[in-house]
């Protein structure tokens, strides 16, 4: 268990270098850029976002749960990530103009020929990223994070100022990509292998094309809005309507790459050991809801601070649909690791089987609501994360025994942290409301004080997160005596 928190510290301590670095580079380019731009990289980003998965391959996933790995399949691994990546590259500089002409806007080919030139550099370096994520040494991942990070947004934020406009996320991109691939091969192990071989190919490709379509789904579900808004609506929507989902997604990048990552190891490792999977995964949701439904609800309460500090005035019409998408946000993140332990519990092709179908039913309820506007997408998704999440339990069930009943307990706890971090918020609205005069004294109010709520609440109430709070700083006072 200590190597787990160490290893959770890493990625936190990595995940929170990031968004931070994040942050700052979102409020200044908010104030450079307009909505159309943005929405321009928005929709190209997605469409390369999708490429990656393919680039990937559930390569990474491969090595991690492989329970005997030998040079030779780290070397398979290394044929089929750069086989793929190179192919990707070339589809996406044939699919630029095409895009340009269906979104009748030539930037998102312009944008997606620069994001290609990613894909040539990053297999040289995945492999050796997803051998340290078995090994569990997540230091790698922060100086990737630290690098990648600052480089990145000098390079967005210089260009965005001289002008580049959307271009200046697309270079940005780019470098950053190069880093990452620069800090992983300082980093790899000596005895890693470095050259492609073709022993065990077909077992990796095998297990890529489930574990692909896994994430395949899953990022077409996640990207659908800006694909779909910016063909029915207008380039200006998209940017409005990621803007919305701009604080969630630090939120969701928080437990998607600051915890996630952490999660595949472990658990593969619990399966390796012959522990029980269902009790690592509830302490997972515990822990998780415990942190992250206090600030979603702080967030969803004070969406106009949140969306007037972060991204300036142009984007105010971000607000309702911010609020909306808390909501769903706050049913999703429980689920979001469900992934991993269907992995981990070898069942590969239901996780796959799993996302088409949450993911077609998240499609389709933004196809069939974007024609009513933004706030109806942003609806529709609520209702689709409900509908999702009886399906996820279902195969939760089937395949780790966990029912509705397990879950809510796992749940529970939360809920009165969660209200007790929010009463600042409803007080703050209550009392003065929340307008242009008093936005920042707001934001900091209900900060500040639900913060220290939260904290006071789930040491006193003893949520398993107080628990592992005191834990840690008993073990840190132990250290100093």
């Amino acid at each position: 268990m200590a190597s787990v928190r160490k290893a959770l510290l890493l990625t936190v301590a990595s995940n929170g270098t990031g968004i931070a670095l994040q942050m700052v580079v979102i409020v200044v380019l908010s104030r450079l850029l307009t909505p159309a731009e943005v929405g321009v990289y928005s929709v190209a980003a997605v469409l390369t976002g999708l490429a990656g998965v393919l680039r990937d391959f559930g390569v990474g996933e491969y090595l991690i749960q492989e329970k005997d790995l030998t040079d030779e399949k780290i070397r398979a691994a290394i044929t089929a990530n750069i086989a793929v990546s190179w192919t990707v590259c070339i589809v996406l500089f044939l699919l630029a103009r095409p895009m340009s002409v269906f979104y009748a806007e030539t930037g998102v080919g312009n944008v997606l020929e620069v994001l290609a030139l990613g894909f040539l550099v990053t297999p040289f370096g995945a492999v050796a990223m997803a051998f340290l994520r078995r090994e569990m040494r997540f230091h790698a991942m922060y100086w990737a994070t630290l690098v990648s990070g600052v480089g990145s947004g000098a390079v967005a934020i210089i260009l965005a100022y001289r002008g580049f406009g959307y271009m200046s996320l697309a270079w940005s991109s780019l470098v950053s990509s190069m880093l990452i691939v620069v800090v992983s091969l300082v980093l790899r192990p000596a005895h890693l292998p470095f050259w492609p071989g073709f022993k065990g190919l077909r077992q990796v490709l095998h297990f890529g094309t489930h574990m692909t379509g896994t994430y395949l789904f899953a990022h077409i579900g996640r990207g659908a809005p800006d694909l779909v808004i910016g063909r029915m609506i207008d380039m200006q929507g998209v940017g409005l309507f990621s803007r919305a989902g701009g604080a969630l997604e630090l939120i969701h990048r928080f437990v998607l790459r600051g915890i996630r990552p952490v999660m595949l190891p472990y658990f593969s490792a619990q399966r390796r050991a012959g522990a029980e999977l269902k009790q690592g995964y509830l302490r997972w949701v515990a822990l998780v809801t415990g942190v992250t439904w206090p600030v979603i609800a702080i967030l969803g309460l004070m969406a106009y601070p949140a969306i007037r500090l972060l991204y300036g005035q142009q984007w105010l019409a971000s607000v309702p649909l911010m609020q909306v998408l808390c909501a769903a946000l706050a049913i999703e993140i429980v689920f979001l690791t469900a992934s991993e332990i269907l992995i981990a519990a070898g069942r590969v092709a239901s996780s796959s089987r799993l996302q088409l179908v949450t993911q077609s039913i998240r499609i389709a309820a933004i196809i069939g609501s974007a024609a009513f506007g933004l706030l109806a997408v942003s609806l529709a998704l609520l209702a689709a994360a409900v509908v999702n999440a009886g399906i996820t339990i279902a195969a939760l069930h089937r395949a780790i025994d966990m029912n509705r009943s397990d879950l809510f307990a796992a749940c529970g706890p939360s809920l009165a942290p969660t209200l007790v971090a929010a009463l600042p918020s409803v007080g703050v609205l209550a009392w003065a409301g929340v307008g242009e005069e008093n936005f920042v004294a707001a934001a900091l109010f209900s900060g500040i004080l639900g913060a220290a709520a939260w904290l006071a609440s789930v040491i006193w109430l003893r949520h398993p997160l107080g628990l592992e709070v005191v834990g840690a700083w008993h073990r840190l006072r132990g250290r100093e005596g």
